[in-house]
């Protein structure tokens, strides 16, 4: 018997497995909106593989997972229709290191031979913020666009010549549109963006600036609208970005002082 396994999670099956990020905390609301975000892409044909690892209790536990979807529903600020995108792929703890986030990634390169992708593509960064890009280079992906902190990688499948995706040029000018004061834009796809939307609320009060919120609730409003190709989460003052993913209290005050 294998010590792990990877399970498509689907709206019919969700109540016996997890979406992973959140999943301690499944009553709060940042996990319910994502149920309810994973329930509505799902049909739009989003895909989560959940990795389920043997630690010798009674069923193997939850402990990474891929999300990915055509590249017109991504909910990032990418240029990638036709293609499969990674959302996010993540192993955590002690699972690292195990070849977990390579059978994730090739979990997702199978579904586009199989179905006439002529790809896979997703972002990468240095930061603290999505995959890192050692992992994807290793298994054939190249360098298709940067910008800000970011790589965009793609592998073609197959034999095509479609051409690679790549990420948008006016990033300043979508900062600058949000204009004075600090504004948060976010969305439901990562279920850590409630607590952190009302913590900035509570550093702008502190220092006295104006403060406004912003939900993306379309793919196309965050591939249009975000000052970064991170999408899910942006940090905005005086339209100038300052951030783009969750971070505590003390990290947020001082990246908006």
């Amino acid at each position: 018997m294998s010590d792990y396994e990877i399970v498509s999670v689907t709206s019919q099956n969700l109540d016996r497995y997890d979406l992973f990020c959140k999943k301690s905390k499944p009553k709060e609301a940042g996990y319910t909106d994502k149920v309810a975000w994973f329930q509505k892409r799902h049909v739009e044909g989003l895909r989560l593989q959940l990795l389920l690892v043997d630690e010798g209790k009674k069923n193997k536990v939850s402990r990474g997972f891929i999300e990915y979807i055509p590249g017109e529903y991504a909910w990032r600020a990418i240029n990638a229709s036709g293609w499969l995108f990674v959302h996010c792929l993540w192993v955590v703890g002690r699972n690292k290191g195990k070849g977990y986030g390579t059978q994730l990634l090739e979990t997702c390169l199978q579904d586009a031979r199989e179905n006439g992708f002529p790809g896979v593509a997703m972002l990468v960064t240095g930061g603290n913020f999505l995959a890192k890009g050692k992992l994807p280079l290793s298994l054939g992906f190249e360098v298709a666009d940067e910008a800000q902190n970011f790589q965009l990688l793609a592998k073609r499948v197959g034999d095509t010549t479609e051409p690679l995706p790549s990420l948008p040029t006016n990033w300043e000018e979508r900062a600058a549109a949000w204009g004075d004061g600090i504004t948060v834009l976010h969305t439901s796809q990562c279920p850590y963006n409630i607590e952190t939307v009302e913590t900035v609320r509570q550093i702008a009060e502190e220092q006295g600036v104006a403060f406004k919120e912003h939900q993306l609730t379309t793919a196309t409003e965050v591939q249009e609208l975000s000052p970064t190709p991170a999408g899910t989460f942006a940090l905005i003052k005086n339209g100038e970005l300052r951030g783009y993913y969750p971070h505590t209290h003390k990290q947020l005050a001082k990246m908006l002082a």
